[in-house]
């Protein structure tokens, strides 16, 4: 599975897909490895805050729930520059799952 190169809106749709790919594909671990890459390199609040959604669900899967919760802190602070309903409830809902553990 070839990963997808950086550039427009397209581009972070598509290292988006790819993120939850991994994930699906039981390839959690990758998935965080791979969010960070993207994290340390984009710009574009869309991709910075599904990446930071995509590594929370990661993390959850892998049980590593100590790093949750800087994550989610970093998750509510990118959600006030790209402020998406979506988004945001989806923020509400891991963070509330991850608070049952």
């Amino acid at each position: 599975m070839a990963r997808p190169d950086a550039g427009s809106r397209t581009d972070s749709v598509a290292r988006v897909e790819y993120l939850r790919r991994l994930i699906r594909e039981g390839r959690s671990a990758d998935a965080v490895r791979q969010a960070d890459i993207y994290l340390a390199s984009s710009t574009d609040p869309y991709l910075v805050m599904q990446c930071l959604l995509m590594k929370i669900g990661a993390l959850m899967n892998l049980t590593r729930h100590s790093e949750c919760p800087a994550v989610i802190d970093q998750a509510f602070e990118a959600i006030r520059t790209y402020p998406d309903p979506t988004l945001t409830g989806e923020l509400h809902a891991l963070r509330s799952e991850e608070r049952r553990v």
